[in-house]
């Protein structure tokens, strides 16, 4: 066979022709001589993972056409795919010498500098290279790279519109630029992106896994669903698509659902902490707590740091009464993550359901210092407070939660509540203006809460307006 003729197309996998070339480069490697059918040989070994032989046949190839910048580029390539970077600038150099126009040098030397973690020198090379191009939509698409990798998600933006404005096609920096959408909270452009990036690729589990994570944010509930379920369609054993099904079914309100999802995550993935937490949770919001002790202990069997698990543990003792137990694993949970208001809240709770008085105030004007624009905080230590009978105190308490949150409806609404209890209709119907002018749309029942405490007739004409 007449080697001279030889093109790419011989060299699909199984063609008798790569075999022919294969033994006649081993066995007379002087014999191999033509260009094309050189270059085609080493990409069908570079498309096959072979990239020490990819190297041979280039070696052998650059022998015979010492001065072909092309065979060098392809050279410092597979050198770099090989992890031998130094030797591959080195060749780049040479190849610079022959071509110095040539885009693609620069692009190689920028991709070395991302691997060296020189980011700011990969974007000077990459400029170099624009310089260059007269097709510059993949170099644009080079540029998002490197700043989506140090995170500068809007510079990575630009730079894939930029790429997309030449080649709305390019699937890459569709895909990519989706994820920076979301990142920087653009979600409905993200969710837009995603679904263009699935027209071309429809089988793409990944992009509707990411299509169901934006819908989720996007509180786009059962099309995050719609849009997991075609990823668990396409790729049965997919974990975490299960997972954030089951995750979005608890955002929905739907434990029940969310439960079988979760089982399913554990059947391709094996048990994890966050998993059985998850269907703690479930079991807990469903009442069954002694399957959610069960399952948060098993998360703990796991991770015993993880303080979300003592957290669902301490409740679903608190549920069924058994304070002793929820005080100990609440503690645990408050140990590891000091710094969750929430944890605060539950212990003191927690002493106030036990007679605990001093420690309950303790905790909450602790917890009052350390997080101070927290409303609950306030709420809930004025109204252990109020429900002790003490009225003024109450009041004081929310004086000062007033002050620190002057534009929150519920601390202005509860204060005129406490006013009113003392008969200070005034002071309580100033407080009561600005969180209706805060808030119109407070409850209705809060009308009734008001007729409990006071019938006087400027609070009963001014709630008759709402």
């Amino acid at each position: 066979m007449n080697n001279q003729n030889f093109n790419e197309e011989h060299f699909e996998e199984g063609n008798e022709d790569i075999r022919y070339y294969e033994k006649l480069f081993e066995n007379n490697p002087k014999s191999l001589i033509d260009f094309s059918a050189c270059e085609s040989l080493i990409s069908h070994y570079i498309q096959n993972g072979k990239l020490e032989k990819a190297l041979d046949i280039t070696n052998h190839a650059v022998k015979l056409y010492p001065a072909t910048s092309e065979l060098l580029i392809k050279k410092a390539q597979i050198l770099m795919d090989l992890s031998r970077n130094v030797e591959a600038m080195s060749i780049l150099d040479v190849a610079q010498k022959l071509d110095p126009s040539n885009e693609e040098i620069f692009c190689l030397r920028a991709s070395n500098c991302v691997e060296k973690g020189k980011h700011q020198e990969a974007i000077f090379w990459l400029d170099k290279a624009l310089e260059l191009s007269e097709y510059p939509e993949e170099i644009y698409y080079q540029k998002g790279e490197v700043y989506q990798n140090i995170e500068d998600y809007e510079k990575a933006v630009f730079f894939y519109e930029k790429c997309l404005e030449k080649d709305p096609e390019h699937e890459d920096a569709i895909y990519d630029l989706a994820f920076c959408y979301d990142v920087i909270g653009h979600g409905e452009k993200s969710a837009r992106l995603y679904e263009k990036f699935i027209d071309y690729q429809p089988y793409s589990h990944i992009a509707w896994y990411n299509l169901g994570i934006v819908y989720s944010k996007l509180h786009r509930f059962q099309d995050a669903l719609d849009a997991t379920e075609y990823a668990v369609l396409i790729k049965k054993d997919f974990s975490s698509a299960y997972f954030n099904m089951g995750n979005t079914y608890i955002e929905m309100g739907d434990y029940e659902k969310a439960l079988p999802l979760f089982f399913s995550t554990m059947e391709y993935e094996g048990p994890s902490p966050e998993t059985l937490c998850c269907i703690g949770e479930c079991n807990f919001k469903i009442k069954k707590w002694e399957n959610a002790k069960r399952f948060f202990t098993n998360a703990l069997e796991m991770n015993n740091k993880m303080s979300e698990a003592w957290f669902g543990l301490a409740l679903s003792y608190d549920a069924v009464k058994n304070f002793k137990e929820a005080k100990h694993a609440l503690k645990k949970a408050l140990a590891l993550e000091e710094k969750n208001p929430d944890y605060w809240l539950t212990l003191a709770e927690l002493e106030f359901k036990t007679g605990h008085l001093l420690r309950t105030i303790h905790l909450y004007q602790e917890a009052a210092t350390l997080f101070p624009n927290y409303k609950y905080i306030w709420l809930d230590w004025s109204g252990v407070v109020y429900e002790l009978g003490f009225c003024e105190e109450a009041a004081q308490i929310l004086k000062v939660a007033v002050a620190q949150l002057p534009s929150d409806a519920d601390v202005n609404y509860r204060l005129a509540i406490y006013l009113l209890s003392q008969n200070k209709i005034k002071r309580a119907l100033r407080f009561l203006r600005k969180a209706f002018e805060l808030n119109p749309t407070l409850p209705k029942s809060f009308k009734k809460d008001f007729i409990k405490i006071t019938n006087h007739k400027e609070i009963v004409k001014f709630m008759e307006k709402y």
